[in-house]
């Protein structure tokens, strides 16, 4: 991600269970400084979208709005759509585009027009296949698939798309090949989950006696700046892990829910 010298269009698949961690592995990508001043521009898209139809043209309408298009001009281009429809319609003439199909390929090519020419990073995250983007975004145009997907990135300027999924199936559809794609599992390192645990914390815990059982301590980042972090101190530490992993397996989303819905307990660790 991170070389500037590769003019080759990549795509990327992250896949794995929900709360495994793949949109903040992501995010740790997309915000890194490297990868900032190495893509230009950087677009996130959530593909989660309350739109039932034209779910193509919702997400990339998300991606121009990105870019700083603004609503006007993709209304603007709709309405070219349904007035190019309309017009072959009266003259008599074969049309077999529909209004969507029209304004799936205008939209497409004012993706293409923004990104052209620059190096830029694409992540797209959380895709379903409600959301319709199920086609190779590497592959070859031709001008009978002028409404293909991967018409709206350029390619040949050192361009990136990622996609996030749960769906390993979907995600091969978009990138294509094995190496592509890379699998996110649940963590088998107690200790890792241990630490997102206590991360997660945002208030102090009492035990039942009303005496604090997680200390505040102020830690020192690498840029200089300080953060505030919990200690958390069970009387079992052993104990209170393997509950942990019990109940989360492994996923770092259940572990911070588990931290900040309710305390694990154990039995015979009376501080908890």
């Amino acid at each position: 991600m991170k070389r500037k010298g590769t003019e080759e269009f990549k795509t990327l698949a992250i896949v794995g269970k929900f709360g495994v961690g793949k949109t903040t592995l992501c995010q740790e990508v997309f915000n890194d400084k490297d990868v900032k001043e190495a893509y230009l521009p950087r677009i996130w898209v959530s593909m989660y979208s309350k739109e039932t139809k034209d779910a193509k043209v919702a997400v990339l309408k998300k991606m121009l709005r990105s870019l700083g298009v603004e609503d006007e001009k993709l209304d603007d281009i709709k309405t070219e759509a349904e007035e190019e429809k309309r017009s072959k319609d009266e003259a008599g003439k074969t049309d077999e585009e529909t209004v969507e199909e029209k304004e799936l390929f205008k939209l497409l090519h004012a993706l293409n027009s923004n990104l052209f020419g620059k190096k830029y990073l694409v992540v797209l995250d959380n895709v379903w296949e409600d959301n319709e983007w199920n086609q190779r975004l590497d592959g070859e145009k031709t001008e009978y698939e002028k409404t293909h997907l991967s018409c709206g990135f350029p390619k040949g300027y050192g361009g990136r798309v990622i996609v996030t999924s749960r769906d390993e199936g979907l995600a091969k559809k978009i990138v294509g090949e094995e190496e592509n794609v890379q699998r996110l599992f649940p963590r088998t390192d107690v200790e890792s989950v241990w630490e997102i645990y206590k991360d997660a914390f945002g208030k102090p815990m009492k035990d039942a006696a009303g005496e604090l059982i997680k200390v505040e301590k102020i830690v020192r980042n690498e840029d200089g700046t300080t953060q505030t972090k919990w200690v958390v101190n069970p009387r079992y530490p052993g104990r209170y892990k393997k509950e942990l992993m019990d109940k989360s397996g492994g996923v770092p989303w259940a572990a911070r829910m588990l931290a900040t819905s309710e305390p694990l307990k154990n039995d015979e660790d009376k501080d908890l």
